[in-house]
């Protein structure tokens, strides 16, 4: 595929993710984005029949100090024009407030107290990536690096946090027990700091 015909696809798939959190709540956008390869430019861009009213399972959220996982529901008719109403099952209110307040993410249910409620973030969870790190099995190929910014603000992968900037990916932190996915993204403009707190493995 040439590059201009990837650029074109790249701007179809942002489209279709507009169309696609317009339809449901934002949780709708992991589902979607891991559906399709977390980022990955599809060969084909469409948003599956009925995707729009079904609610994931597997995400979690901070609003307010509380911590919340969705739970699998399909509601018995379409949507209404603001959007379908998941159900979510309270966990934990946290002690010292959320990393990051209502964001939701993709993440094991007995993970979401851990990676959500703010606490310390020390040496033992992640350290500064060195300047010109590359992680085992890792690549420094511009179009790989630039395939992990077409939609998301920070990318976790192989143990390590990159963050977009200009378009290209950077290795900023090096998670030590890994990330919290296999890979995992946040699109939301947050610090790196709070990236590493819901990224890394804690």
């Amino acid at each position: 595929m040439s590059r201009a015909s990837t650029s074109a696809l790249r701007s179809l798939t942002g489209l279709l993710l507009l169309v696609t959190l317009s339809a449901c709540e934002r949780g709708c956008l992991s589902t979607w984005l891991r559906g399709h390869g977390l980022g990955e430019v599809p060969t084909a861009p469409t948003i599956p029949k009925g995707s729009e009213a079904a609610c994931p399972d597997g995400l979690a959220r901070c609003r307010d100090g509380v911590v919340e996982v969705s739970r699998a529901y399909t509601p018995p008719g379409p949507c209404s024009p603001e959007g379908c109403r998941c159900p979510w099952d309270r966990l934990v209110t946290c002690k010292r407030g959320c990393v990051v307040d209502g964001m939701e993410m993709e993440m094991p249910r007995e993970n979401a107290e851990k990676q959500l409620c703010a606490g310390d973030i020390g040496p033992a969870v992640a350290r500064p990536a060195p300047p010109g790190f590359v992680p085992e099995g890792g690549t420094t190929d511009p179009e790989v690096l630039e395939a992990y910014c077409e939609v998301e603000r920070y990318h976790c992968a192989r143990s390590t946090i990159y963050q977009c900037d200009s378009g290209q990916a950077k290795p900023v932190v090096q998670c030590q027990a890994g990330c919290i996915q296999g890979e995992a993204l946040i699109v939301e403009e947050i610090s790196v700091e709070a990236a590493t707190a819901l990224l890394c493995v804690r």
